[in-house]
Order: structure tokens, then C-alpha cells, then sequence
């Protein structure tokens, strides 16, 4: 089942609050290579710091089209020194994983080859093995300097409840695409592999997000089937459909 070509442009834009505007802008624009509008900031230098174990942003997921784009772009995010955590082949993607300046997570991505991604029926069915990065960063090229631009790929959330991945599903026109995946669920529209994730990994019971605190604010994305406007998710992000 490959993919619409549509159906990986859902999410539009992601609203982050900052306590050093100038520091993310810089990374985003120099290391990222972000293109203008697709992480909006807000910045107040007295947020509060989320506890790991708090509902929230698990990662947010950078989608670079070409592999080279994607290989260069973990070269920088390596130099500039943020921490790493690893990387994964998905069977859909290729995918390493670092903390931003403000210690939120990231995941730079490329999408494999949708002809090759391992559908049974309407399901998807990824995994993580091992992602030899460091062959793959000495001997993939430089991108060229038409290369296009990072996409938005997903957002993936850690709740409090599971449960509440039917929240997202009724509200943003969303299906599950993944439910073997132990303590998450894989969500997207059309048949792409996934445009949202959620898991309770890591969320301790009874841990509060402070109001106002760093990371994740919210959204924006098409409305497809859904009716138009704005949502507050289960965990106060707002959700704007369009």
C-alpha cells in the first residue's frame, strides 16, 4: 500500500515556546535549514521547565527529503554539540535522534522508499533496528544547492493515558496505522506511515506539565475530513485545523 503523495503535507506549522528566541532561531535557520514559518516561536524567558516524566512533547520529527539533505543536516546537529541519542532504521525511515538547545526532543528523518514500506493490509508495521550512521555520514555526498527543504514528518506525544490517542483520531481526522507497537500508537491520514505518534513511555502517574512551561504549545494542520478550527488536545496543545 504506498502512500498518497499528498498525505505526508498534513502537518503545516508548529508553535514552540522558548526562553531564548534568538538561540532556536539561529539553530533552526543554520543547523536545521528550516524553511521560513514552519516552527513558530514564543518566547518568555520565565517558562517553567516540564519534568521528563510530565505529558507532553515526546520528539518532534523533521522530514528531509533527499538523504543527502538528511545526512548533512545530522552532520551539523552533531557538530553544534547537542546531545545525541541514537539512531534507527524504522523500516519506513531513517531516523537519529538529539535534543534541541532547550533540550526538547528531535528527530531528523528521511523516508525510505514508499514502494518499500511494510504494509500488511492497512497497517503498517515498523520497527527499530540498528542504522549503521556512521558509514552512512562518511560516505553519503554532500546535498546539491537545489536540494529541497525539511517538511514537517510528525509529532509524536507522550500522555498520561493511551487511551487518549482516540481523542486525536475522532478530532483530526486521524487513523491508526500502528497498534502493536508496545505502549504507543502511530497515527496519520491517508497512507502515510505516520503524521502523529503517542506514548506513555516515560510519563510518571499523577506528574503535572506546568502551565506555560517550554516545548510544545501547539499546531497547525489541514483539516481534511474534519471540521475546520481549533482544538485543545487532551493536554492543553492547541490545535488549529485549516
Amino acid at each position: 500500500m504506498p502512500p498518497s503523495p499528498a498525505a505526508a503535507d498534513v502537518l503545516r506549522r508548529v508553535t514552540l515556546r522558548t526562553r531564548e528566541g534568538a538561540r532556536l532561531t539561529d539553530f533552526h535557520r543554520a543547523v536545521l535549514q528550516l524553511p521560513p514559518g514552519l516552527i513558530e516561536l514564543e518566547v518568555d524567558a520565565r517558562a517553567p521547565v516540564a519534568p521528563p516524566q510530565a505529558p507532553g512533547l515526546f520528539h518532534l520529527a523533521l522530514a528531509y527529503p533527499q538523504v543527502e539533505a538528511w545526512a548533512a543536516a545530522v552532520r551539523r546537529t552533531l557538530a553544534a554539540g547537542l546531545e545525541f541519542y541514537g539512531a534507527s532504521d524504522h523500516a519506513v525511515s531513517w531516523a537519529a535522534y538529539f535534543a534541541d538547545p532547550d533540550g526538547q526532543g528531535l528527530e531528523l528523518a528521511w523516508d525510505t522508499p514508499p514502494q518499500d514500506w511494510p504494509w500488511q493490509g492497512s497497517q503498517i508495521r515498523m520497527v527499530s533496528r540498528p542504522l549503521p550512521l556512521r558509514s552512512l555520514l562518511a560516505t553519503l555526498p554532500e546535498p546539491t544547492p537545489d536540494a529541497a527543504p525539511p517538511r514537517l514528518g510528525h509529532l509524536h506525544l507522550q500522555l498520561s493515558d493511551l487511551r487518549d490517542a482516540h481523542a486525536y483520531t475522532g478530532r483530526l481526522d486521524l487513523r491508526v496505522t500502528q497498534a502493536d507497537y508496545p505502549g504507543a500508537r502511530f497515527l496519520a491520514r491517508g497512507d502515510y506511515h505516520h503524521h502523529l505518534a503517542v506514548n506513555t513511555w516515560r510519563v510518571a502517574p499523577g506528574t503535572q506539565r506546568p502551565a506555560g512551561a517550554v516545548g510544545l504549545v501547539g499546531w497547525e494542520m489541514s483539516a481534511g475530513a474534519a471540521p475546520a478550527g481549533e482544538w485543545i488536545d487532551p493536554h492543553g496543545h492547541r490545535v488549529r485545523l485549516v
